[in-house]
């Protein structure tokens, strides 16, 4: 704290380097982000500061969450909050709650998950709401350049085959992608860029990658540009 005031008195100042934002996101002016498996809002929350004049409509399925998320970004009113699952269909349908909530999904945990990360192993049932997402924003006109990240655990391709219309019309993805199954029958690296292939994207690096004690790769953040 004293060096950066020390910096601010001789006209310097001391910024977080977002190397994502500043060489992908800020170029391309995005108007429009979706954060999708929003949880309590923390990812919102870091856009709206990046994006200060962008809608950001974010979706959280678990009741409690959603309260908190709801709360993120007080008086925003470029800050929508929605209450629901995203997926291939329209449906109430039945969440495993983790004890680690972030980990919380439609699918069971595999026995490697639960190895790997034994906090988050303990689950509950919560019924809730799912969506397609090309049906949950039909009546909203979004402002292009759109920006999607996508962080649903394990429930990835079914997001995606119930939104293609959105999907097509974003300029950049941004999808939590295993190497691992850490969910049953959870698609991998390799099926989801199979399918946003097909949607016109290419794959452009990650921004944030995970490993296990044995070093090798279990998930990261990818990142894929619309060609």
């Amino acid at each position: 704290m004293r060096i950066k005031k020390l910096l601010r008195s001789r006209g310097y100042d001391i910024v977080r380097y977002h190397s994502f934002f500043d060489s992908t996101l800020k170029p391309l002016g995005i108007q429009t982000v979706l954060d999708i498996g929003a949880n309590t809002g923390e990812y919102s929350k870091e856009m709206r500061a990046l994006l200060p004049h962008a809608h950001i409509y974010a979706f959280e399925p678990l009741h409690d969450c959603f309260a908190r998320l709801s709360a993120a970004l007080p008086g925003d009113e470029r800050f929508h909050a929605l209450n629901v699952a995203l997926g291939d269909t329209n449906e109430e349908s039945v969440i495993q709650r983790s004890s680690f909530h972030p980990s919380s999904s439609l699918l069971p945990m595999s026995d490697l998950h639960k190895t790997l990360y034994p906090k988050s192993k303990d689950a509950t049932e919560e019924t809730i709401q799912v969506m397609r997402l090309d049906d949950a924003v039909q009546d909203i006109s979004f402002e292009t350049p759109l920006f999607i990240k996508m962080d649903v655990q394990g429930f990835e391709d079914k997001v995606i085959k119930g939104g293609p219309d959105t999907i097509s019309r974003a300029s950049v993805l941004q999808i939590e992608t295993s190497f691992v199954p850490l969910y049953e029958g959870q698609p991998l690296f390799d099926d989801i860029y199979q399918l946003v292939r097909s949607m016109g994207f290419v794959y452009r690096g990650e921004v944030a990658r995970h490993y296990n004690k044995q070093d090798q790769l279990i998930y990261q953040d990818s990142i894929f540009i619309k060609a």
